[in-house]
């Protein structure tokens, strides 16, 4: 399969961080971070070039931008040679196949394959940041749109006792499966599906790293599924979703226990 790769003429790294959050709703499954440019890939069968026109003027951002056909093995290839190692809070070491092992709280080795999910954006890492704040013991754990697979396998070394990682995107699925397979970490279920696939069970935990459209029309369906005193970590979120996104998690029964923030995103903690 071909990809396209779009170049974007941006400097500003807040948002860089948007646009690729936004793209990577609409099919984009690469992102490289520049000074000065944006690179972004997307599968050429998967462009909407409508979709990117509006989410350039939603961002005020030009459109003023450069493309090129690649194969998916030539960019891959780029990219995971400029992916490199993060810490969060000092505690948790991510880091790639092809990286040396260090001494952590919790190590958690992916294969990479895209670059959304990979701790580098801040949704990711505030989401991690605010489990080590938890306690996950004794708690099964739903991760919904579970991307790479981190976060369901951070959970499960703090001791949830089983997790259910669910993503619609094929590719994220099957990264998913080999990346739990790499922690040797057993009690996640990986499955390729949208909402209706979540199990008709009771988490202690969930965690949702998606966008505001997603979790504004599962508010509902998550409250259900959390346990009474259970927690939700809401994700993918800009300052300005806030107030829509609590609106109704408050008229639904949700408490806001914390909140963090990292450039222009949030990090929401409710209770239920």
């Amino acid at each position: 399969m071909q990809y396209i790769a779009f170049t974007f003429p941006i400097t500003d790294t807040d948002k860089q961080e948007m646009l690729s959050a936004l793209l990577d709703g609409q099919g984009f499954e690469g992102f490289e971070f520049h000074d000065d440019v944006l690179k972004a890939f997307v599968p050429e069968n998967l462009l909407d070039k409508d979709a990117l026109a509006e989410t350039l003027a939603q961002l005020e951002l030009s459109a003023d931008y450069t493309t090129e056909i690649i194969p998916e093995t030539n960019w891959n290839q780029v990219w995971e040679s400029n992916y490199s190692p993060i810490w969060v809070e000092d505690k948790v070491y991510i880091h790639a196949t092809f990286h040396p092992a260090e001494e952590a709280l919790y190590e958690v080795v992916i294969d990479p394959k895209m670059s959304f999910g990979t701790g580098h954006h801040e949704t990711t890492y505030m989401m991690a940041a605010s489990m080590l704040e938890d306690d996950f013991t004794g708690h099964d754990t739903l991760d919904f749109g579970s991307g790479t697979g981190i976060l369901a396998i951070l959970a499960r070394k703090m001791n949830a006792p089983s997790v259910v990682a669910i993503d619609h995107e094929e590719w994220a699925y099957n990264n998913c499966i080999e990346n739990v397979a790499l922690n040797k970490v057993d009690n996640i279920t990986v499955i390729e599906g949208d909402e209706s696939t979540i199990p008709h069970k009771q988490f202690g935990r969930i965690l949702a790293n998606v966008n505001k459209n997603v979790i504004f029309r599962n508010l509902e369906l998550l409250y259900e599924r959390l346990e009474p005193n259970g927690f939700i970590y809401f994700s993918g979120l800009l300052h300005e979703d806030e107030a829509d996104i609590m609106g109704k998690a408050t008229t639904l029964g949700f408490e806001l226990i914390s909140k963090k923030t990292r450039g222009n995103w949030i990090c929401l903690k409710v209770k239920k």
